[in-house]
């Protein structure tokens, strides 16, 4: 401790004022000590948290399902993950249209990236996905919804 903070400390009389003056003497090395604090104490809880497990099934069509369809799909997708013991909470299913290249180019990027587990496309384009993507390697159910049939493929173990 400075000699010029030692002796101004011995001036103050009360507890309260000698606290209030060692922080504003010290305010400097306050802050950092508090920001160490809690950037630490951010980086051990984001390590140590549990993470949720988050499963997403993209239903992939030549051109738009119907609505009917998409309801059906989505049961029939939710009914295979309740079987596989997925959460339903945890569960997304996105509909990809090949006529909205936009929603192409994000069904591609997170399919390359593994952020999709679940490929669900109808059973009549099965060598066309897999010229497409080269999933022949991969496990692969069949569903049915309606008069139709789809293939679920799954991309990357989600347990």
């Amino acid at each position: 401790m400075k000699p010029i903070i030692k002796k101004t400390l011995q001036q103050k009389k009360t507890v309260p004022e000698k606290v209030r003056y060692l922080a504003y003497a010290y305010k400097e090395w306050l802050i950092a000590g508090i920001l160490i604090i809690a950037v630490g104490g951010s980086l051990i809880y984001s390590v140590t948290r549990p993470k949720e497990e988050v499963v997403t099934a993209a239903v992939v069509s030549e051109n738009a399902l119907g609505q009917d369809t998409q309801e059906a799909m989505t049961a029939a997708v939710t009914q295979w993950a309740k079987e596989q013991a997925i959460d339903e909470d945890t569960l997304t299913i996105n509909m990809v249209s090949y006529d909205e290249p936009a929603a192409v180019q994000a069904f591609t990027t997170r399919l390359a990236a593994g952020a999709i587990q679940i490929v669900v496309y109808p059973a009549a384009e099965n060598q066309l996905w897999q010229e497409r993507f080269g999933s022949q390697d991969l496990a692969s159910e069949t569903i049915a919804v309606g008069e139709d049939d789809y293939t679920l493929q799954v991309t990357n173990r989600f347990d």
